[in-house]
């Protein structure tokens, strides 16, 4: 259900290369429902690429950019042309009571 309610802008990511310079795209995710929505990004290659914030949430008519940043590179990669690098969003819908738990059980196992 959560897939109804979070739209992702744009559907595929794309990065200028250039072997001398870190290269950035945002995605922008669009919250439509009531509710808020917890999120998390993966990537399949978490070395090459940086996602910042790679968790948070998106609270309802609201967007959050997140930004994904392609590492620079020492040399031409072989693989770039034919690249398979995939990124998940996983999302949840949380009710309002349910964030504050939510957010004591991270800072909990952040800080023992």
């Amino acid at each position: 259900m959560v897939a109804s309610t979070l739209q992702i802008i744009p559907d595929g990511l794309s990065f200028p290369f250039d072997l001398s310079k870190i290269a950035t795209s945002t995605l922008m995710l669009c919250k439509t429902s009531v509710n808020k929505i917890a999120y998390r990004i993966k990537t399949t290659n978490p070395k090459r690429y940086g996602v910042r914030p790679s968790s948070g949430f998106v609270d309802a008519g609201s967007t959050t950019a997140v930004l994904v940043i392609l590492q620079k590179h020492q040399a031409y990669p072989r693989d770039l042309a034919h690249c398979k690098d995939k990124f998940l969003v996983q999302g949840v819908s949380v009710a309002q009571a349910q964030c504050l738990t939510l957010w004591l059980v991270v800072r909990h196992m952040l800080c023992s």
